[in-house]
């Protein structure tokens, strides 16, 4: 099996049957794990889009992935076109209290945590404290498996059991 090759600025289609939605590989962030970084287009389709056509489209969110890993299964690239606006994607995670280093705790995190960041794409994290101080438009910060933003891209939701469900929120 060739190497999967994604490069900033490619377009990626995912397919639920038939529905179309798409999104474009468009940062790797050093403040999380230099992890890849998705812009996900607003919009659903009946029939496969140019990608001309999607670039126009308003983001709906963004999100940290791998987006390599989800080639074949969940998504197909499709194109290249000049990166979609990023600077204003935002990022939130918390320190869990009591947990450090090492893997979750197996209980579900219960109650809001008061020591909240967020930041923007390659730029520092900066300490906000209760989750009330966190930007609405915000995203959770985690990397999400392709699997789980698969299921937000069609579903709203990541579905997961993992870190979501740990932090008490979704987005």
């Amino acid at each position: 099996m060739p190497r999967i090759q994604c490069r900033l600025g490619d377009i990626f289609e995912a397919k639920r049957g038939e529905q179309y939605r798409y999104f474009q590989f468009v940062a790797l962030d050093q403040t999380q794990l230099n992890s890849d970084v998705i812009a996900v287009f607003e919009g659903s389709w009946s029939t496969p889009q140019l990608p001309e056509f999607i670039i126009g489209n308003p983001v709906a969110f963004f999100v940290h992935t791998m987006v390599r890993f989800g080639v074949p299964s969940y998504w197909q690239k499709v194109g290249k076109a000049p990166l979609a606006d990023h600077s204003k994607a935002l990022f939130k995670d918390a320190e869990i209290e009591g947990h450090h280093d090492g893997p979750m705790p197996q209980q579900p995190f219960e109650g809001p945590s008061n020591h909240w960041s967020i930041w923007h794409i390659n730029e520092a994290s900066h300490y906000v404290g209760n989750y009330k101080n966190v930007p609405q438009e915000a995203e959770l910060g985690l990397v999400f498996q392709p699997k789980d933003v698969y299921n937000r891209i069609f579903d709203g939701d990541y579905h997961t059991e993992g870190a979501v469900s740990y932090y008490g929120v979704y987005r």
